[in-house]
């Protein structure tokens, strides 16, 4: 009888335990969010039974600290299958997102935040749709930049600032597409060029200028095109260029030096490059990249963890063809919950480091772009070593 009794308690126990240390399930992933063991691991995952529902929650290892927490309808967690309330954390603790999910799509309220707290942007969704106001800061909590979204698509007028609270741009959208006039500013204030837009396409008159409140280009843009007569100005703000173009075709020119006097010498169209050269071409950049990385990185490593980087960065240039700063449009550097898993980004900037000088832009003899944009994408599973 005691037997019997001591059977019956320890099988209404196990019935009265909770669902959740029951039925509990754990998860190990890799730096890459596949599943792989434990002593792999950079995340593990929990789930557990919530009613019909299961609530999963993600952390960081080594800390065994959250990464995330919210609720599926289906022990498949797919995307679609996310409903209410989920929130994302850096390893610190700190909140880095946090909104709801309605039938596994983005919807209402959310909002993102720097890893010291600051938020970071914020604004609604629309059955995964951006909609409505939204507002971005930079990391010292100055607005960056707001602007309507409309079906996840910009438009209206869309203005960004500095970090020092100066107006950087103001542009107009229709449908995703620019539309309507621009101005673009220097960080003192100062117009840095100004134009109109047509779907997208420059269109009309367009006027550049020096950082010193001189003009540096004025002509007139036909369907993205050059076209009629552009001239173009030393900083001193005398002539340095004028040419003649018709729907994009150039057809004849003349260059003049600092005082403004004519040179002697036919000009041709590829005297006219807007874009900066580096060095021996992009190739040679791309090999010194790649010449950096197979010294100071782990291949063997990053092949058999299959990781994969892609960055797109753009470099400022001086007059004098050197590197002044460099901007990481891609991974976003100031989202701490990116990962420089194998040092990319220092080892891509120690690349950059040693690039030889571009072509001094006042070579060019007018005003040419500022800046050098470039794509490096690299999947060390597909690496031949």
């Amino acid at each position: 009888m005691k037997l019997l009794f001591k059977l019956l308690f320890l099988v209404t126990t196990y019935l009265a335990l909770p669902k959740n240390m029951v039925a509990q399930k754990k998860i190990f992933f890799d730096k890459s969010w596949e599943k792989t063991k434990e002593k792999n691991a950079s995340f593990y995952r929990i789930i557990t039974p919530d009613g019909s529902n299961f609530s999963v929650k993600d952390y960081f290892l080594p800390e065994n600290q959250l990464q995330m927490e919210g609720l599926y309808t289906s022990n498949k967690l797919g995307n679609e299958n996310r409903i209410g309330v989920f929130t994302y954390y850096y390893r610190n603790g700190q909140k880095s997102g946090e909104g709801e999910f309605k039938n596994g799509k983005l919807n209402g309220e959310w909002t993102y935040w720097f890893k010291d707290g600051n938020k970071k942007s914020g604004g609604s969704y629309d059955k995964g749709d951006r909609t409505g106001e939204w507002q971005y800061f930079h990391k010292n909590a100055k607005l960056k930049g707001k602007g309507i979204w409309l079906k996840d698509e910009k438009d209206g007028v869309w203005s960004f600032f500095y970090d020092n609270g100066e107006k950087q741009e103001d542009y107009n959208y229709t449908k995703g597409k620019k539309d309507g006039e621009f101005t673009e500013y220097f960080n003192s204030g100062k117009i840095k060029e100004k134009g109109k837009y047509e779907k997208d396409s420059l269109y009309g008159p367009y006027e550049e200028y020096w950082e010193n409140g001189n003009l540096a280009a004025k002509g007139e843009f036909s369907d993205n095109k050059y076209n009629g007569s552009w001239e173009w100005f030393h900083e001193n703000g005398k002539t340095s260029c004028k040419v003649d173009y018709k729907n994009g075709k150039f057809l004849s020119g003349n260059f003049y030096n600092e005082e403004g006097v004519k040179q002697s010498g036919k000009i041709y169209k590829d005297d006219l490059s807007e874009k900066l050269e580096y060095t021996g071409g992009s190739e040679a950049m791309y090999e010194l990249i790649n010449k950096q990385l197979g010294k100071k990185i782990d291949l063997a490593g990053a092949k058999k963890a299959k990781y994969k980087f892609f960055c797109y960065v753009t470099l400022k240039v001086d007059e004098k063809g050197n590197v002044t700063e460099r901007i990481w449009e891609v991974p976003d550097l100031d989202d701490e919950s990116f990962e420089d898993t194998w040092e990319m980004v220092e080892n891509i900037n120690a690349s950059i480091d040693d690039f030889p000088r571009f072509k001094p832009r006042i070579a060019y003899n007018r005003k040419v772009k500022s800046s050098y944009s470039f794509i490096y994408n690299i999947d060390f599973a597909k690496l031949k070593l």
